[in-house]
Formats: C-alpha cells, structure tokens, sequence
C-alpha cells in the first residue's frame, strides 16, 4: 500500500498491460501435423492485422517450427528462462520475426540445454509472455508428460489435433476425458487433420470414436502440404496452391473470437453424428 501511494499517480501512472489469450495446440500421436497446424493458424491470425501473435516451439527437444517457416536463430526457449522479468527489449532479441510479422521462439539447437530445462520456468515465461502479445501459441510435443500438462492447464484455449484414424482417434479420446478431470472439457476444440481423404475415417464416424463433435476438420492436401514443409513456407504463401486456406483462416477466428464451440452449420463446423 504505502509503495503505491508514493508511487506515479494520475496521468503519470504507467499503464498495465494487457492480458494476451494462450492458446495450446496439442496431437498426443506423433506425426497427426500438430505443428503444422499450429504453424498456419498463427500466420493466419498475423495476416488478419488485428493481433499480435506470438509462436513458442515447446517440443523442446526435436522442434520443428523453424523448418517448417525457414527461421534460424541464435536464440530460444532457454534464453527465456531464468530472466527475472521479461521485457520489450528480452522479447524482441529473442523471438525471430517471421516475414508475415509473426514472432517466432524457437526450441533449442543444443540438445543438453534442454535436460536443465524445468517445466516451472517455462510456465512463468509463458505467463509473463500474455503481456507482450494478443494470442501467444504453444506448440506442445506428444508425449503426456509434465510440462504438456501444466501447459495446457494454463491455457485459455486448448486446440487437440486427430488425423481419422484409431490410433490417433484412441489418443485423443484419453486425452479428452483427461481434460474432464482437470476442468479443461470446456476449452477443447478437436480439429480433424487429414480429413476427407482417401483414408481413414469419415467425419460422422470420428465422432462417434471421440464421443463428441469435431470443431473443424483440415482437409487432406498431401502435395501441398509436403511443398510448404520442404520449402519452408505457409500455405498463405502464393507459391503454395493447396485448398486448405480457408479452413486455418475458420480455426483463426474461431481462436481470436469468444472461446466458444462454432456452431454446426456453415463452412467447415460439423454437428455431432447420429447415433
């Protein structure tokens, strides 16, 4: 009390800092294009010139979000930690500025960096990190582990990503009824990668495995998506010609909007399948 009364008053007070939306993009299976989601996502909401957005590669071991946007830095996750606070200045020397504006933190080159890496210290940089941007993005590694778990606890929205198959479908469903018990049913938003293709599942079908609605289904563009990976490029990329543009442009705003499921009719939202 007594240092706030002594403290700038009036006009002369500095002005608190917003509070940015957190958002988890995470596939328990390996290889169902979680990064590739949430790669494309934040570009999509960067392009839509209303937030600032920040990317954080938290596959801190084998992350791959430099691959696939063309980035190298001298910097990462690591220079993060430890930092007492994190200002304006740490942010703009440690996150790579992607060519479409997005900021971009990238997982550490050193793989014995990370073995000193606690799941605490990432969690007060993230937290600290909301002040800084509108939407920060976390691109979490597969495994269920600490870190994957206080992550998504403290996210405001939690984006779980399936391709139709089971195995992946068999993961999701124990990561969702997971999410039951810690209270985060309500910010899950399932999205089906790999959709409508020439195999696996159909959309009705994924529901019924998942016991729940799919929010937005990515559809199957293999050639595309395998030329953006390789070139390093988003699929906002006029290089890229791939049909998959306006479902990441949906998965944008559905994100940036009220944390609320979209509803069943119209454009790439399906209703839950008839029993």
């Amino acid at each position: 009390v007594r240092g706030a009364a002594s403290g700038p008053q009036g006009d002369h007070a500095p002005a608190a800092k917003s509070r940015g939306r957190m958002v988890s993009v995470y596939a328990p299976k390996g290889g169902a294009g979680a990064s590739t989601v949430d790669v494309n996502t934040a570009v999509a909401i960067t392009l839509g010139g209303a937030h600032r957005v920040g990317l954080v590669d938290l596959d801190l071991q084998f992350g791959d979000i430099g691959v696939l946007l063309n980035l190298t830095s001298a910097n990462s996750v690591a220079d993060l930690l430890g930092q007492a606070a994190i200002t304006d200045d740490i942010v703009n020397d440690t996150f790579t500025r992607h060519s479409t504006g997005l900021r971009v933190l990238l997982a550490p080159d050193d793989l014995s960096v990370v073995e000193s890496i606690e799941p605490a210290q990432v969690t007060r940089a993230l937290e600290q990190l909301r002040g800084h941007f509108d939407v920060v993005i976390c691109d979490l590694w597969s495994m269920y582990e600490q870190l994957t778990r206080d992550v998504l606890r403290m996210s405001d929205q939690v984006v779980l990503v399936t391709t139709p198959d089971l195995p992946s479908l068999r993961d999701v469903r124990r990561v969702l009824l997971a999410a039951r018990d810690q209270r985060l049913d309500d910010r899950v938003t399932v999205v089906v990668n790999r959709a409508s293709g020439k195999a696996g599942f159909p959309l009705a079908e994924v529901q019924k495995v998942l016991e729940r609605p799919a929010a937005f289904a990515i559809p199957s563009d293999g050639v595309a998506m395998t030329e953006a990976a390789n070139r390093g490029l988003s699929i906002f990329d006029p290089r890229i010609r791939t049909k998959v543009a306006k479902a990441y442009r949906d998965l944008a705003g559905h994100l940036t909007g009220p944390a609320v499921r979209p509803a069943a009719a119209g454009q790439l939202s399906v209703t839950k399948a008839n029993p």
